[in-house]
């Protein structure tokens, strides 16, 4: 199966709104006291961004699913290297 430019660049577009949201998170937490204009641009750029969170769970999920594996393989996949990395963590917890 041949892989879709525009999706792709979509999903790039959206890791780069995600980081988005991040660097603007702190100067919303520095600004709210004051409440003056760069609080104002920060929620702007912040409010904008927050649509980047589902549309990267969505084409994650159209990528990965795209490639016709068993539903069950998938999930035992990830949920097998979820646990163990959870489990090693807990460790240093």
């Amino acid at each position: 199966m041949e892989r879709k430019d525009n999706l792709d660049l979509l999903r790039c577009i959206s890791i780069l709104m995600v980081i988005m949201i991040h660097v603007s998170a702190l100067y919303l937490i520095a600004n709210a006291p004051k409440m003056n204009t760069n609080f104002d641009i920060a929620n702007f750029y912040d409010s904008i961004s927050r649509t980047a969170v589902p549309l990267f769970v969505l084409l994650s999920g159209y990528f990965t699913l795209r490639k016709r594996k068993k539903i069950g393989d998938i999930f035992q996949k990830n949920y097998t290297r979820s646990y163990c990395t959870n489990d090693y963590l807990d460790d240093f917890i």
